[in-house]
């Protein structure tokens, strides 16, 4: 099973045993989930049976039930009242991603399949409609695969807020959505994936550097960062905010020779490589190959979400980042073996199997019982783990 709350709703969050007492557990397929992934205001689980349910926000049929209906804001939408989402025949899901008004699975075979805003899903579809998904017709065996290049298929599938990469067998990048600030790596800030030249063999690969090979992908609101084979982390899109970790504010992936040998490697403290990467509005945070593991963020900082006790945006300017780039404090003797970011927040899963979150608490997103960011100043970061 998956607990979901309405965390502020907790009386008191010092008292971390009691959060499994209050949050309410969401039933999935069997009762239990294997895959789970959240987006702008949806999220989806597959069950050990390879069901899959889907609630939240579905104005944009990004829940592919049909219809544009939301979804768990009933009592009678919960556990077993939340609907089955239809895929498709003979399919087992390996993965999901979301995004903010689409939703994206990989299937066991290589195959892929987006629902959800029509211009962002890479079907080469140029319609208008609010969606694809939410109508009738628009699901299961109807609903249209992603059309791949020739002889491959997918690996690899990660969702930001507006746009969709994609690793392939043959170790190319293909990315598709909105690309204003030249999120998809292709050169320009043209869409990609609303016009049927866009896609199968028409999709063009992004240029990545010589020898390197996509690890893991993190995509934010309008940019996209990759862990190489090596360990090393480049990033590309829009970076008003440092969010490239390049030292600068220029964009990067807008325009010609950009890409490929000319994209730069962010600078990492020490000279460690990455572990694992995440991407939110306008920042970024790598937990490092370090003993024990060390997190480190950089960009947009407004709300606290790089977790270093202030305000400031860094990796705007050329002396903030490498051995000046200061580290997330997750608490004596702790660190993260699993990061996460939403809009303007992040969690991490903890080595010992807890849980802390920073940044943004509005809405009760850290969990802590009440709407205070955490990470702003010092010592507002002194984190409560909760399991």
């Amino acid at each position: 099973m998956i607990l979901m709350s309405q965390v502020s709703y907790i009386d008191n969050p010092l008292v971390v045993e009691e959060l499994d007492d209050v949050v309410s557990p969401m039933d999935v397929d069997t009762g239990n989930a294997e895959l789970l992934d959240v987006g702008g205001a949806h999220a989806c689980a597959v069950g050990v049976s390879g069901n899959m349910k889907c609630w939240g926000n579905g104005s944009s049929g990004q829940l592919g039930l049909g219809n544009t209906q939301n979804v768990g804001d009933d009592i009678s939408e919960q556990g077993e009242g939340v609907p089955f989402v239809s895929l498709g025949s003979g399919l087992t899901t390996t993965s999901l991603a979301l995004g903010d008004s689409h939703s994206c699975a990989l299937f066991s075979n290589g195959s892929i399949k987006c629902w959800g805003n029509a211009p962002l899903l890479g079907l080469g579809l140029s319609t208008s409609s609010d969606g694809y998904g939410d109508g009738y017709l628009e699901t299961g065996d109807v609903l249209a695969f992603i059309e791949l290049p020739s002889a491959t298929t997918a690996t690899m599938i990660e969702v930001g807020s507006r746009h969709t990469c994609a690793v392939l067998s043959d170790n190319s990048l293909i990315c598709w959505g909105r690309n204003d600030m030249g999120q998809l790596g292709l050169g320009d800030t043209d869409d990609r994936g609303d016009a049927s030249n866009e896609v199968g063999d028409n999709f063009a690969a992004v240029s990545l550097p010589t020898s390197r090979t996509v690890s893991q992908l993190a995509l934010g609101f309008d940019h996209t960062c990759a862990i190489w084979d090596d360990g090393s982390i480049s990033c590309w899109g829009g970076n008003a905010n440092g969010q490239l970790g390049i030292g600068s504010m220029d964009d990067i992936g807008d325009g010609g020779s950009e890409m490929g040998d000319n994209l730069a490697f962010v600078s990492l403290p020490g000279g460690n490589t990455a572990l694992n990467i995440t991407a939110g509005d306008g920042f970024t945070c790598a937990i490092l190959d370090t003993t024990p593991t060390e997190t480190y963020c950089w960009g947009l900082n407004d709300f606290g979400q790089l977790g270093i006790e202030n305000t400031n945006t860094i990796g705007d300017g050329s002396s903030e980042m490498g051995s000046n780039l200061a580290e997330t404090d997750l608490g004596t003797s702790r660190s993260a073996v699993e990061i996460d970011a939403g809009m303007e927040h992040v969690c991490a899963i903890l080595d010992n199997d807890y849980i802390k979150c920073w940044g943004s608490g509005t809405n009760g997103r850290l969990g802590y019982g009440n709407q205070v960011s955490r990470g702003t100043s010092s010592g507002s970061s002194n984190l409560i783990s909760y399991s």
